[in-house]
């Protein structure tokens, strides 16, 4: 069971760590998070573009805290789930990757952390050379593109996410053969 952004907002701040804890006691498995890199290079959960009505990677930690109060540090996101549910977090942009990955490293938090590189090789390719045990999700978004994830044997690639057309079962069977 997934927790998107934390779950369902009935109550409370999406993208936080009572949020998260609180998923996590209803059941979740797994929450979803999406990481951004502040100009000061600290990794944030974020999900919006802007903070402040600024461009996130413009502004420093503390000038986005001063804004919106429920802004949660990831380091401070991995102290809190500490393997208790898989994180899959979101590089909300490349800039973020090579910063998140080294305090999943700091963590030791392999078995229980994967990151979203969505359709981009160039990401991909930036978190496997940062590090090559960091597990990753890839989104195929045609039949080119899931050829060559597949191609690539990467046993840390543990998602290879599909566009609605593509989940059919040929490309179903053709991942399963590929693990």
């Amino acid at each position: 069971v997934g927790a998107h952004q934390g779950g369902y907002p009935w109550k409370g701040q999406n993208n936080t760590i009572a949020k998260f804890n609180q998923a996590i006691k209803d059941g979740a498995n797994i929450v979803e998070m999406d990481v951004r890199l502040t100009k000061d290079k600290v990794v944030v959960v974020y999900h919006d573009d802007t903070a402040c009505s600024t461009a996130v990677e413009n502004l420093t930690y503390a000038e986005i805290k001063n804004c919106e109060k429920n802004i949660e540090l990831f380091e401070d996101v991995l102290d809190a789930i500490n393997g208790r549910a898989i994180i899959n977090a979101e590089f909300k942009i490349p800039g973020v990757t090579v910063d998140a990955i080294k305090l999943v490293q700091k963590h030791n938090a392999y078995d229980w952390v994967y990151f979203q590189t969505k359709a981009s090789r160039d990401v991909y390719y930036l978190a496997r050379n940062t590090d090559n045990r960091i597990a990753l999700n890839y989104k195929t978004v045609n039949d080119t593109e899931l050829d060559w994830a597949l191609s690539l044997n990467d046993p840390y690639l543990v998602i290879l996410e599909m566009e609605k057309d593509m989940a059919n079962p040929t490309n179903i069977k053709k991942s399963h053969e590929y693990n």
